[in-house]
């Protein structure tokens, strides 16, 4: 069973998922975190198509975090593929992202990007993005902490 505010985390490399499942576990947060690792499997599952049709399993996200660096489909493609959909209008898409050229957060605002944020390179700095992320972007995650 999953609660409200799953997340859907865009990025190749299933560290980085894994370093942000545990500094939402340090700010005991118990919400869902679903990786995939590239913009066509991020696509398959925001379609729930194929392994991701189980919307118990794989419940459409409340929020979206998305490397711009992806193998085949970059992030940019994806945000703009995703704001052309009518049923994810409403998604929130935090860029996050290792290594940002100086246009990279003008134009995730272009496409649509609810927020652009830096990687931490440390495990405190993840805890405390892990924070500003249920803080700005997680409202009913953060409702339900309060409950």
């Amino acid at each position: 069973m999953t609660e409200a505010g799953s997340i859907l985390f865009v990025d190749d490399d299933p560290n980085w998922v894994e370093l942000l499942r545990l500094a939402f576990g340090r700010i005991g947060m118990r919400n869902p975190i679903q990786g995939v690792a590239d913009g066509s499997e991020a696509i398959r599952y925001l379609r729930g198509e194929g392994r991701y049709a189980d919307r118990t399993a794989h419940p459409l996200p409340e929020l979206m975090l998305l490397d711009l660096r992806l193998p085949g489909m970059s992030g940019f493609e994806l945000l703009e593929w995703i704001r052309q959909q009518p049923e994810l209008a409403r998604l929130a898409v935090v860029v996050i992202t290792g290594m940002a050229a100086p246009g990279d957060p003008q134009c995730a605002q272009e496409l649509g990007a609810t927020g652009f944020l830096l990687k931490p390179f440390s495990f405190d700095k993840q805890v405390e993005l892990a924070r500003q992320i249920r803080a700005n972007w997680l409202p009913s995650v953060r409702q339900s902490a309060k409950a």
